[in-house]
C-alpha cells in the first residue's frame, strides 16, 4: 500500500530487454542511496546529545488510541488523521505504531483491504509501514463506581495503560509531529510532558519510559479521582502529578507550551492556526526529507542569520521551536472560523494557512514516497522479466489501489505543487454530506436573507426523501431558508439543490441495519446513482421509500447537535411542512430553552406511546438534545435494531427521550394551545392539514398558529405571501387564517357538489335512528377503525338540523365525483368573530367575497338585454 496517489500515464516500452535492465540497474544504483523505505530510514536527524549510560532513554514506539462507538465498532478515518500517523512515521521511524482499538479483527481486516471511497485514509493508515493494530478493552466504569460515558475519557483511561505496559510516545490524532522527538527521548528523564495555554500539562502528546512511576500513579489514581468530567482525570491528574515528581531527579521533564501545543482551543489561537489567507505567496518549503544532515552547532550563526532576514508574512506563524503541532477544535461554536471548512488535501497544498504551511512537508513526502516506491519495485524486476510483460504487469499493478484513491480525493489532482478541480459524477454525489450555512444578505442562489429575530439560535432540520425531493425541496430556498440562517437537508440519498446540500443521512447505517429488506430500496438508489449521478430518482420507479423514513430521525438530531451543539432550538420538519417563523420565534421566546422541551402535534403509536408528529414540525429545546445526544455521541446509530420493528422515526425519537428519563411529551397543562400551533397531526379534532382545511372554534380563533402539513409547493408559496402581509412584530392567528384562505369562499345558502367535511359524528335519535344503526353494526365488523365512512343523511331537512348543533366550522374541499351538497350557518361564525375579541366583523369583507367578486365580473362580461 502507499499514502498518497499520482496520477501515471503508461507509456510504450520501446527498448529492447537488454538495454533496459542494464539502465534500470543504474538507475537502482544512482539511487539507492536516497530512496531508502520508510520503514528502514532513520528520521530527520539531529545533533545526539550526550549519554552517562545510566539515564532513562524512553523507547521509539508511537502509541494513538482509536475507539469505536457501539454497535457496529466502525473504523473511520480522515485526512487529518493520515497526517498525524504519516508525519509520526516520516519523521520519527519508530520501532513500531500502535494502533490501540476496539474494533473486531473482522473490522480492521474489512477495512485494510476495502476498496469503498469512504474507506480511503483508515485503509492507508492501518496499511502503513510500522502500524501495527492492538486490541484493547476501553473501561466502562472507573473502579470508584462512576459510569465512563464518553469515547474521549475511555481514551484517557487506556493511553495511562498502555503506556505503563510499553512505553513510548502517545499521541492524539489531532496532534501532528513537526520533527523527531529523539532528543527528548533521550533527554534522560522517564518522562516527558508539556504544557498547553492554560498552564496545565497536555494529555494529548507526552512520552515515557516503560513502567515509569509516574504512569503507573496516573493509571492508577484515575480510577479513584474520575468524576464524570472531561479533565479532572487527565489534565489536571496529570498536571499534579508532574509538578509533584519534577523534584526526583530524571523523572519529569515539563516543556514550555510552544514545544508541543503552540495553538490552543481558542478561537483565535484557532483562527490563526486554520483560517486561510488567500491573498498569501506559497512559500517555496523544502522537501520533508528523513535523510537530510543533522544541523549543529557549527551551523548556528548562519542559521540566526537566515532567520533575521527571512520574508514571514504577517499572518505566518514561526513553529521552529515547536516538535509537534496540537491542532485544537475550535469550540467557540458561537462564532465559528472565518475562511476554513475542512482539512482537506487542497487546503493543505495550497499553504495559505499556518496549519497548512506546517504539515505540508510531510504530506508532500507522501505524494513524492509514490514514485519512490515504484521504482523500488519495478526496478529489480525489470532486470528480470521481459519488457512486454512489465508493461502489462505494471499497468495493471498500477491500478490496485492508486487510481482508485485518486478518484477518491477531494476533487485535487496535484500537479508541480499546483490545484486542479477536478470532479467526477460519481465522487460529487458521495461528497454533499454537509450543511448549509449561508450568511447574512445574499445567499448562494441569489435570495436576499432577511433573518426573523431570534433564528440565530435555532438549527432546522428538513427531512425528504429522493425520490420527492425535487418535487417538495426546491419551493423552500425561495420562502424557508433566507428567513433562518442555520439550516441542513436531510434524505436517503445525496444530492445538491441549487448549491445547498443535501445529506444523505443513512449513508453510516450499520451493516446489518442495511443489509434488511427494509433497506432495499436504499441499496438500488445508491447503484443508480454509483451508474449515474444525474439520474432523477422519482422517474426511476424505485418502491419502498416509505420504510427508509423512520430511520433518519435520530441520526439527524444526532448530526444537527453535531453540527451545532450551542443551539438553544432544535427544529425539524418535512419538505412538505411550512412553519410562520415570526410566529415561530414569538412564542419560543416566551419559553424557557434550558427546560427539557419536547413539543408539537401529539400523537400516539399505543395508548402508552404518545410521541410528537413529525410531519407538523418538532421543537426540542437545546437542553433536551444536549442532555441526550450531547452526552451520548453515539446515539445517532443505537436505535436502528429498534426502528426495524417500529412505524415511525419520529416514535422512535421519542422512545430515545423515554428511555433516558427526560420530559417525554409536553401536555397542555404546562404549555396551553401547543397541539393547535401545529397543524397536521392525528391527535386530536382541531388538527388539519392545508390552510384552507384548519378547524376553527371559538377557543382557537384568537390563538396563534405556527405550522401546515401535507402542503404542496403551490400551498407554501400562497403561505408565504400571506405571510408577508404581515409586520413581523404582528402574531398570525387562526382567524387570520380563516380571512385569508376560507371566508372568501364561504357563500349563503346551500352550494352543490362540495364536501365542507363536516364529519363530528352526532345523531340525535329524533334526527337519524337508522343511522345510528348501521353505525353500531359497521363497528361490529370493523372493531380497530376509528369511525364508519361519513353517511348520506336521510334528508336535507335533518342534516341541516343536525349541523345547526355543530360547533365546528368544517374545512371545504371540493370534489365533483360525490354528490355532497355543503352549507355554512354565517351567522354563527360572525357571532363567534364577534364575541372573540379580536375580530371585529366590519374590520374586514364579509364571508362571500370570492363569489361576489365573480358575479361582478360575469354581469360586466353579459350585460343584462335591454
Amino acid at each position: 500500500m502507499w499514502p498518497l496517489p499520482l496520477n501515471f500515464k503508461s507509456r510504450t516500452i520501446a527498448i529492447p530487454i537488454i538495454a533496459f535492465g542494464l539502465l534500470s540497474l543504474l538507475v537502482t544504483v544512482s539511487l539507492s542511496y536516497i530512496n531508502k523505505d520508510l520503514l528502514s530510514s532513520p528520521a530527520t536527524r539531529t545533533q545526539p546529545g550526550p549519554s552517562d549510560g545510566q539515564r532513562p532513554t524512553i523507547p521509539n514506539i508511537v502509541h494513538y488510541v482509536h475507539l469505536t462507538r457501539p454497535p457496529q465498532g466502525d473504523i473511520q478515518f480522515q485526512l487529518k488523521h493520515f497526517i498525524s500517523i504519516y508525519s509520526a512515521s516520516l519523521y520519527f521511524s519508530p520501532d513500531v505504531i500502535y494502533v490501540h482499538t476496539d474494533a473486531t479483527e473482522n473490522e480492521v481486516e474489512r477495512v485494510k483491504t476495502s476498496d469503498e471511497a469512504s474507506y480511503k485514509w483508515s485503509r492507508l493508515i492501518l496499511n502503513l509501514p510500522h502500524v501495527v493494530v492492538h486490541y484493547v478493552t476501553a473501561p466502562d466504569y472507573a473502579d470508584n463506581g462512576q459510569k465512563i460515558r464518553n469515547l474521549e475519557n475511555k481514551s484517557d483511561f487506556v493511553r495511562a495503560k498502555v503506556v505503563y505496559e510499553l512505553g513510548g510516545i502517545y499521541l492524539d490524532w489531532d496532534v501532528h509531529p513537526l520533527r523527531d522527538f529523539k532528543p527528548l527521548r533521550e533527554a534522560g528523564f522517564g518522562n516527558v510532558v508539556g504544557l498547553q495555554k492554560d498552564d496545565l500539562v497536555n494529555s494529548g502528546c507526552f512520552m515515557a519510559i516503560k513502567e515509569s512511576e509516574m504512569m503507573r500513579l496516573w493509571f492508577e489514581y484515575e480510577h479513584i479521582v474520575y468524576d464524570g468530567g472531561w479533565i479532572t482525570h487527565a489534565v489536571i491528574l496529570l498536571t499534579d502529578l508532574s509538578r509533584t515528581l519534577a523534584i526526583i531527579p530524571h523523572e519529569v521533564l515539563i516543556l514550555e507550551r510552544y514545544a508541543l501545543a503552540p495553538s490552543s482551543w481558542e478561537r483565535d489561537d484557532a483562527q490563526s492556526l486554520f483560517g486561510s489567507h488567500y491573498n498569501g505567496q506559497a512559500p517555496h518549503l523544502g522537501t520533508a526529507d528523513p535523510h537530510r544532515p543533522a544541523l549543529t552547532t557549527v551551523d548556528a550563526e548562519a542559521l540566526w542569520e537566515t532567520a533575521r532576514v527571512s520574508s514571514r508574512e504577517e499572518w505566518e506563524k514561526n513553529y521552529s521551536s515547536s516538535y509537534a503541532l496540537h491542532a485544537f477544535k475550535n469550540i467557540d461554536l458561537d462564532h465559528p472560523l472565518q475562511d476554513f471548512d475542512e482539512i482537506t488535501l487542497q487546503y493543505v497544498l495550497s499553504r495559505q494557512s499556518n496549519f497548512a504551511r506546517a504539515v505540508y512537508p510531510a504530506v508532500q513526502h507522501a505524494i513524492e514516497a509514490v514514485p519512490r516506491k515504484l521504482v523500488a519495485v519495478f526496478v529489480p524486476i525489470s532486470i528480470v522479466l521481459i519488457g512486454t510483460i512489465i508493461y502489462v504487469r505494471a499497468s495493471s499493478f498500477r491500478s490496485v489501489d492508486i487510481q482508485n484513491i485518486k478518484n477518491s480525493l477531494p476533487y485535487v489532482a496535484y500537479d508541480k505543487g499546483v490545484c486542479d478541480e477536478s470532479k467526477s459524477s460519481e465522487h460529487a454525489v458521495e461528497t454533499f454530506n454537509s450543511t448549509y450555512t449561508h450568511g447574512h444578505g445574499i445567499y448562494a442562489n441569489g435570495y436576499e436573507t432577511s433573518y426573523v429575530p431570534g433564528t440565530e439560535d435555532v438549527f432546522l432540520m428538513i427531512k425528504t426523501g429522493a425520490s420527492v425531493l425535487w418535487q417538495r425541496f426546491p419551493i423552500h430556498i425561495a420562502t424557508t431558508l433566507p428567513q433562518l440562517p442555520h439550516f441542513a437537508v436531510y434524505s436517503d440519498a445525496p444530492d445538491m439543490v441549487a448549491g445547498i446540500p443535501v445529506i444523505d443521512i443513512l449513508n453510516q447505517t450499520g451493516q446489518i441495519t442495511m443489509e434488511s429488506p427494509q433497506y432495499k430500496t436504499y441499496r438500488q438508489q445508491k447503484e443508480l446513482l454509483s451508474q449515474h449521478a444525474n439520474i432523477e430518482l422519482w422517474e426511476a420507479g424505485i418502491q419502498g421509500a416509505w420504510n427508509l423514513d423512520k430511520y433518519k430521525n435520530v441520526p439527524m438530531v444526532a448530526h444537527g447537535y453535531r453540527t451545532f451543539p450551542t443551539a438553544k432550538w432544535y427544529i425539524f420538519m418535512d419538505a412538505d411542512t411550512y412553519i410562520l417563523w415570526p410566529n415561530m420565534m414569538r412564542w419560543l421566546s416566551s419559553i424557557n430553552h434550558q427546560d427539557l422541551l419536547y413539543m408539537g402535534s401529539v400523537t400516539y403509536e399505543s395508548k402508552t406511546s404518545p410521541f410528537v408528529h413529525g410531519g407538523s414540525g418538532v421543537v426540542m429545546s437545546g437542553a433536551l438534545v444536549r442532555s441526550t445526544f450531547g452526552k451520548e455521541p453515539d446515539l445517532g446509530s443505537a436505535y436502528e435494531v429498534y426502528a426495524q420493528k417500529r412505524c415511525c422515526g419520529d416514535g422512535v425519537l421519542a422512545h430515545v427521550f423515554k428511555d433516558r428519563g427526560v420530559l417525554p411529551v409536553v401536555s397542555r397543562d404546562n404549555y396551553p394551545y401547543v397541539s393547535w400551533r401545529f397543524q397536521g397531526g392525528f391527535c386530536c379534532e382541531d388538527q388539519a392539514d392545508v390552510p384552507a382545511n384548519v378547524r376553527h372554534n371559538k377557543q382557537n380563533w384568537c390563538e396563534e398558529i405556527t405550522t401546515f402539513h401535507h402542503v404542496t409547493p403551490h400551498d407554501i408559496a400562497q403561505l408565504y405571501e400571506f405571510e408577508q402581509k404581515f409586520p413581523r412584530e404582528q402574531p398570525i392567528l387562526f382567524k387570520d387564517v380563516y380571512h385569508e384562505f376560507v371566508m372568501p369562499y364561504l357563500q349563503d345558502g346551500r352550494r352543490d357538489n362540495w364536501d365542507n367535511s363536516a364529519d363530528i359524528r352526532e345523531y340525535p335519535q329524533s334526527l337519524n335512528p337508522q343511522q345510528v344503526q348501521r353505525d353500531e353494526e359497521w363497528w361490529k365488523q370493523h372493531p380497530k377503525d376509528p369511525k364508519p365512512p361519513i353517511p348520506n343523511y336521510d334528508s336535507y331537512e335533518n342534516c341541516s338540523t343536525l349541523c345547526r348543533e355543530w360547533d365546528e366550522l368544517g374545512k371545504k374541499q371540493l370534489d365533483d365525483d360525490k354528490p355532497f351538497s355543503s352549507f355554512w350557518f354565517l351567522d354563527r361564525i360572525r357571532e363567534i368573530r364577534d364575541n372573540s375579541g379580536c375580530d371585529p366583523i366590519d374590520a374586514v369583507p364579509e364571508e362571500g367575497a370570492f363569489f361576489r367578486q365573480q358575479a361582478e365580473e360575469a354581469s360586466k362580461k353579459d350585460p343584462p338585454a335591454v
